[in-house]
């Protein structure tokens, strides 16, 4: 990935640069019982994300945010088997998602 020389202003002189922050699907769809504040830091995370668009694409800026659904972390590594259960149900691969799969869609969106 691109980093700024030394911050966005450098970008901004230069006219190009990729942003891509990782949000969740809970901030943007569905929330979540028990992860309210989890659930509003991604929200926000979303509305800053089309802000800091708006103010750098003009200037060759991307600004993205890429909304995983479940992934495999220590966060979901607690969650009872009925409720796996039910997220696998609406998962189309049939499977959680892994960190591997986020860095992958980093990658792509920064190209």
């Amino acid at each position: 990935m691109t980093t700024p020389p030394d911050d966005t202003h450098s970008w901004v002189a230069l006219k190009t640069g990729v942003i891509v922050n990782v949000g969740s699907v809970v901030g943007t769809t569905m929330g979540s019982p028990g992860l309210s504040v989890y659930a509003s830091s991604k929200a926000a995370l979303v509305g800053m994300t089309r802000s800091l668009a708006r103010e750098v694409g003009p200037r060759g800026i991307r600004v993205n945010l890429i909304a995983p659904g479940f992934i495999e972390t220590d966060m979901t590594s607690d969650l009872d088997a009925a409720s796996r259960k039910a997220i696998l149900d609406r998962v189309p691969t049939g499977r959680l998602g892994t960190p591997e799969d986020i860095a992958v869609a980093v990658q792509v969106r920064h190209l």
